[in-house]
């Protein structure tokens, strides 16, 4: 009786184990930012570039959604984000600029450039 018991619950873990694996998550969409000087045209590192969800916040840098500084290469990028809009701001190491942007982002948009000072 003792054996059924045990031979019946070892049953029914097996079966229960496959549907306990976890399912794979797709990433959601991202978004690369370039970073440039406005009169030189040449890549800008380690800016600040935050990205909002409205013009509003934006502007008062209120309820960021994530945040990223341009590498080397003048690029900062995020990942998982929702297909939206979303409004991109630059500030530079010395806070004097503050450049918004504005994108849409969906699967063939997803790059923006920042000009800065």
């Amino acid at each position: 009786m003792k054996k059924s018991i045990l031979l019946l619950l070892l049953s029914s873990i097996i079966m229960l184990l496959p549907s306990c694996e976890s399912a794979e998550v797709e990433p959601g969409p991202y978004l690369s930012v370039s970073v440039e000087g406005v009169l030189s045209g040449k890549k800008r590192n380690n800016v600040r570039v935050t990205l909002y969800t409205s013009k509003n916040d934006a502007q008062y840098e209120m309820n960021p959604v994530d945040y990223d500084y341009s590498d080397s290469d003048g690029n900062a990028t995020f990942s998982n984000l929702e297909y939206r809009t979303y409004w991109a701001r630059a500030n530079t190491i010395l806070g004097t600029n503050k450049t918004i942007r504005e994108i849409d982002i969906t699967e063939e948009n997803n790059e923006l450039t920042l000009p800065v000072l």
